[in-house]
C-alpha cells in the first residue's frame, strides 16, 4: 500500500463530508478542532480498511497511523490554526510557537519513526479556520462564545473581509509549505454558526525529506 498527497487528501475530504456542515461550523467557531477532525478521518478509514489494517490514534505519539499487519504504512500529524496566523511572518515562520516550528517538530518526530520503518509514508495536515464576526454586535459575540473572536475581528478589519483574510492566508501558507514538500489544499464545506459564516481550509503536505526515493 502506497499513499500520496492527492489520494490521502481525497480520502480526508470525503471523511469531512460525512460530518454535518452545521456541526463543523460549531466546532471550529468554538475552538480548535483538530482532534475531532482527526477522529472523523480515523472513523472513515476504519470503515474502508482492509482486514490486515488497523487505524490507530496516538500510535507511538503520532496523531493517526495506518498499520498493515502491525507495521506502520502511513503516518499523519495534524495541526490547527486560524487563517490570521498564516498572514504574518512572525507567526508563520518565526519562533518556537510558529506554524513552521510546529511542522519541523512533526517532521523530526516522523523522521525518527521512518528510520525504523523506511517504507512508511509521512504527511502533515494543517487546518486553517476563520469565523466572520464582522456583522455581529459585541454582546451577541460574547454570548456565542466564539474562540479567537478578537483575532478574527482584527484580521477582518486589516484585510477588509473574512474572504480577504482567507485568500491571503491560503496563498501565504501554501508558499511556505511548498518549500518543504508536495502540497494539496481543499476547502472544507461548513455552514454558519449563529449567523456567522465559518471558513475552513485543509492543507496536506508530504515533506520531501521524508519521501521514499
Amino acid at each position: 500500500m502506497r499513499m500520496n498527497t492527492k489520494k490521502l487528501m481525497d480520502t480526508m475530504h470525503m471523511a469531512s463530508m460525512q460530518m454535518s456542515s452545521k456541526d463543523l461550523a460549531y466546532l471550529f467557531a468554538t475552538g480548535k478542532s483538530e482532534l475531532e477532525f482527526r477522529n472523523q478521518i480515523a472513523l472513515h478509514l476504519h470503515k474502508i480498511k482492509t482486514p490486515s489494517q488497523v487505524i490507530a490514534r496516538e500510535w507511538k505519539r503520532h496523531d493517526l497511523t495506518i498499520l498493515e499487519s502491525g507495521v506502520p504504512k502511513v503516518i499523519v500529524e495534524g495541526k490547527s490554526w486560524i487563517h490570521f496566523d498564516a498572514t504574518y511572518d512572525t507567526k508563520l515562520r518565526q519562533g518556537n510557537r510558529s506554524i513552521l516550528s510546529g511542522m519541523l517538530k512533526d517532521i523530526q518526530k516522523m523522521e525518527d519513526t521512518k528510520s525504523k520503518f523506511p517504507e512508511v509514508d509521512c504527511f502533515i495536515g494543517v487546518l486553517l479556520f476563520t469565523v466572520d464576526v464582522s456583522q455581529v454586535d459585541k454582546t451577541a459575540l460574547h454570548n456565542a462564545q466564539v474562540t479567537y473572536a478578537d483575532q478574527h475581528k482584527r484580521a477582518i478589519k486589516k484585510y477588509g473581509s473574512a474572504e480577504g483574510v482567507v485568500q491571503f492566508a491560503r496563498s501565504n501558507l501554501k508558499q511556505m509549505l511548498e518549500e518543504y514538500g508536495h502540497v494539496e489544499r481543499k476547502s472544507i464545506e461548513t455552514d454558519s454558526y449563529l449567523g456567522m459564516p465559518v471558513f475552513v481550509d485543509l492543507f496536506l503536505i508530504q515533506p520531501t525529506q521524508l519521501m521514499n526515493i
